[in-house]
């Protein structure tokens, strides 16, 4: 019987820590990782950023194991290298699709220039904060996309 009380109270014990593990010990918000998710811009510079050509908001992800970073900018596509240790985030120069548009251009270029800034970032809350060196230039959120 003892034995049996030890077995169940390890179960119990594993799929706490699995639970903390999963939910990123953060106070229980789920916080999807930096890499592999694709993230939708929300704000840039503290203002809602809107959305590009095709009502479709900027996007941004980070490719496991390549350091490169890609997505839609508001009304081409961009792409380039990016490092990252701890909290630092820096990415390198950003090379854009030439395609002019109606819509997306001046999302386009305040995204660029918020890519440019970045030093730091944080996820916290399900959110994505890239930060300058004194203020977050931009919030993304992690994009649910249908499978």
């Amino acid at each position: 019987m003892r034995e049996r009380l030890l077995s169940i109270a390890g179960v119990g014990v594993l799929i706490l820590v699995a639970a903390c593990h999963h939910r990123g010990m953060s106070g229980g918000s789920d916080n999807p990782p930096l890499i592999g998710t694709e993230w939708a811009v929300m704000e840039l510079n503290g203002t809602p950023a809107g959305v590009g050509n095709g009502d479709k908001p900027a996007t941004l992800v980070f490719a496991p194991d390549e350091h490169h970073a890609s997505g839609f900018a508001g009304c081409n596509s961009a792409g380039g290298s990016f490092t990252h240790s701890g909290d630092e985030l820096r990415f390198g120069p950003i090379m854009m699709t030439r395609m002019a548009c109606q819509r997306g251009m001046e999302l386009e270029q305040r995204y660029s220039a918020a890519l440019s800034a970045t030093r730091r970032y944080r996820i916290a809350d399900g959110e994505l904060q890239l930060l300058s060196d004194d203020s977050v230039v931009a919030r993304l959120v992690a994009r649910h996309t249908e499978p």
